[in-house]
């Protein structure tokens, strides 16, 4: 987290896309940056595992959000699209690995302190930041995250903290678990992604881990 002034806000991408007051003032600053496209897929993977509309909507070469990614993801994005394969495991991997390399792009560009193009520097940050009773040019420290608990965590967190290989159906999963409860269907869904990582957790084991 980053405390400014006497706010304290928090500063990853995923706990600000969390943050019901700050996530509107972060879309805001990525739509004036020009890296909206990237915030979009970012949310839009952590909601859906449609491999054809998010590859259509951000990877295709000529998409309409097209995101910037390396040109082996490219590449093998372009390979199942062609062969119409819109269902191989290669797309869980892909996309995962689209998430990593969106999440640190906008982490090292757009949310680091140091940043010319920072979100912290920002006329947008900082107009927030005085609505709400802070002032511009506020001293800004790092400090630790504050205990929410595991209940708070999202995909990404629970498969960085759990060596977890697949966090955009980890996220999927955390999203059934908590609206439904663990039932006869999500359990089928943890049985499923558990066998997908490997894991020979037990289902109540697994939910105490997160």
């Amino acid at each position: 987290m980053i405390r400014i002034g006497n706010k304290t806000y928090p500063n990853s991408l995923s706990s600000i896309l969390a943050d019901s007051k700050l996530a509107p003032v972060f879309e805001q600053f990525a739509k004036k940056a020009i890296i909206e496209e990237n915030l979009n897929f970012y949310r839009d993977s952590s909601r859906s595992l449609d491999s054809r509309y998010l590859y259509k909507t951000y990877i295709a070469e000529g998409a309409e959000e097209q995101i910037n990614i390396t040109s082996d993801k490219l590449a093998t994005a372009k390979r199942l699209a062609d062969a119409n394969d819109w269902t191989s495991d290669d797309w869980a991997r892909l996309i995962d690995a689209c998430r990593v390399e969106v999440n640190r792009l906008l982490t090292d560009h757009n949310l680091s302190k140091a940043g010319d193009s920072s979100f912290w520097k920002s006329d947008i940050f900082w107009a927030h930041h005085e609505s709400t009773g802070g002032q511009r040019g506020d001293a800004s420290v790092e400090v630790d995250d504050a205990p929410g608990g595991r209940a708070l965590w999202n995909g990404d967190q629970a498969a960085y903290a759990l060596g977890l290989n697949h966090p955009a159906l980890l996220q999927a999963f955390l999203n059934a678990y908590r609206s439904q409860g663990l039932n006869n269907k999500t359990l089928a869904a943890m049985q499923a992604y558990l066998s997908k990582e490997g894991k020979s957790w037990k289902p109540l084991e697994f939910i105490k881990l997160l």
